[in-house]
């Protein structure tokens, strides 16, 4: 499901951000796939904190779209940059918070200790699917009833399989 252009892609990422003491995980379609949700990626997010927002900016600075820098609107918070590879988006966010029943929460703690998966020769942090799942049941936007399907597929196959 992840096609060679993103895998030679996530290959120069996890190459780059191992070597500069980075804290990230991979989040959003791309960590679904690696954890054999039935999706098909076509971008790559990242969740850091503010300090390896600021380091992978300087690290994909060939390829920015938008620089790293604190975005709001009414129900997100986060500092943000955009990136493009070979028209491949790589999106990177830190402290990244949104707002859930009037009240802000926060993702950091996916930083801490975060699950790592084997694909293709590299180890890659990536964020549980676990806790993906509630992010997108809470955010309960309509563009992410599929995607609230396949997780929930996937998380029962590994559950039948145990």
């Amino acid at each position: 499901m992840i096609n060679r252009e993103l895998t030679e892609i996530l290959r120069t990422l996890v190459q780059k951000l191992g070597n500069n003491d980075i804290r990230w995980v991979l989040v959003g379609s791309m960590s679904l796939a690696l954890q054999g949700v039935k999706v098909v990626p076509g971008d790559i997010d990242i969740l850091t904190d503010k300090n390896g927002a600021y380091k992978i900016n300087a690290l994909l600075k060939d390829f920015e779209v938008k620089s790293v820098k604190y975005r709001r609107t009414d129900n997100v918070q986060s500092y943000l940059g955009e990136f493009k590879v070979n028209n491949i988006k790589i999106e990177v966010m830190a402290e990244y918070q949104e707002k859930v029943n009037g009240q802000w929460q926060t993702l950091d703690s996916r930083l801490v200790s975060p699950t790592t998966i084997q694909f293709e020769g590299l180890q890659i942090p990536i964020s549980d699917l676990g806790k993906q799942l509630q992010s997108y049941e809470i955010s309960g936007r309509e563009k992410d009833v599929d995607k609230i399907a396949a997780i929930r597929e996937a998380l029962e196959n590994r559950h039948n399989q145990n």
